[in-house]
Parts: C-alpha cells; sequence; structure tokens
C-alpha cells in the first residue's frame, strides 16, 4: 500500500480486500504488521481471528499509518492463511 505524503502525527488510512477466488474456504489465522516502522501502522477494526472468507467472497481491511517524523517509512503486512 502507497500512502504518499502524510504529514507528521496525522493518520491516513488505505482499505483493501483479501480476495477468496477460489472454490473451497480461505482460512485466515493470523495478520501481522512488522519491520523498522511497523509501530506506526495498524489495523483498524480488524475482523476477529480466525476468520473464513468463503469462496468467491472479500474481507475488507484497513491499515492506518500516523507517522512522527518526518522521511520514508516503510513496514511488511502479512497474512497467514491455508
Amino acid at each position: 500500500l502507497g500512502f504518499g505524503d502524510v504529514n507528521t502525527n496525522t493518520s491516513a488510512d488505505l482499505t483493501f480486500y483479501i480476495k477468496n477466488t477460489g472454490n473451497t474456504d480461505l482460512n485466515v489465522s493470523a495478520l501481522n504488521i512488522t519491520g523498522t516502522d511497523a509501530a506506526l501502522f495498524s489495523l483498524v477494526s480488524p475482523p476477529s481471528l480466525p476468520f473464513v472468507v468463503t469462496a468467491g467472497n472479500s474481507q475488507q481491511i484497513t491499515v492506518r499509518f500516523l507517522p512522527t517524523t518526518t522521511g520514508s517509512k516503510s513496514a511488511s503486512l502479512s497474512i497467514t492463511n491455508d
């Protein structure tokens, strides 16, 4: 996700979808933000874990970025599923 320019101490949210294009349930057991700047990113109202995305459906995930200093920041979001 690219947040672009975000002012210090101001939050920005971006949303994406975990889509299940398969024929069986997608079981998601973990959502983890890691990396040098991970503390600046958070999930907004994430679904309770574990959760299931049934075939042909999707689950909305919103990530919040709240920089506390200027400069480029990065982190990774990993999604653990079956």
